[in-house]
């Protein structure tokens, strides 16, 4: 692939891979807004919390997997172990913030969701291209 074709093709990626954080950083004006009960409006919160912290990972991985295919050592990298440590940690994270939502409402809730749902399909995504891509 030409230099400049994988270059937009990570650009393309890039900004996939923010669409679940954008999504999550909107909501947190509309947690204010809900009308829920206490232990729900607390479990809404922190399902978004744990939602917004699994979204960054993706974009993490897609930078770090970047900066890997550069160098020699990418195999024996002590980066990738830890950003694989995260992966694992992230897609965690966004099945109890997808769970911890349920108990959100409106808006909060269903686009919450979504943004868990995007960002396990990332990382989803992310395994098969590497696999894929191995298989070559």
């Amino acid at each position: 692939m030409p230099e400049w074709q994988f270059r937009a093709v990570m650009a393309v990626s890039a900004v996939v891979s923010l669409l679940p954080l954008v999504l999550c950083l909107s909501l947190w004006k509309h947690l204010h807004l809900e009308v829920v009960g206490g232990w729900r409006r607390v479990l809404s919160g922190i399902g978004l919390g744990i939602a917004t912290a699994a979204s960054v990972v993706p974009p993490l991985w897609l930078i770090s997997m970047e900066l890997l295919s550069r160098t020699k050592d990418s195999n024996d990298s002590p980066i990738l172990a830890a950003m694989l440590d995260a992966v694992f940690v992230g897609l965690g994270l966004a099945i109890l913030g997808a769970i911890a939502l349920c108990f959100a409402k409106g808006k909060v809730r269903w686009v919450g969701i979504t943004a868990c749902a995007a960002t396990i399909a990332l990382f989803l995504m992310s395994f098969v291209a590497a696999s894929s891509s191995l298989m070559r």
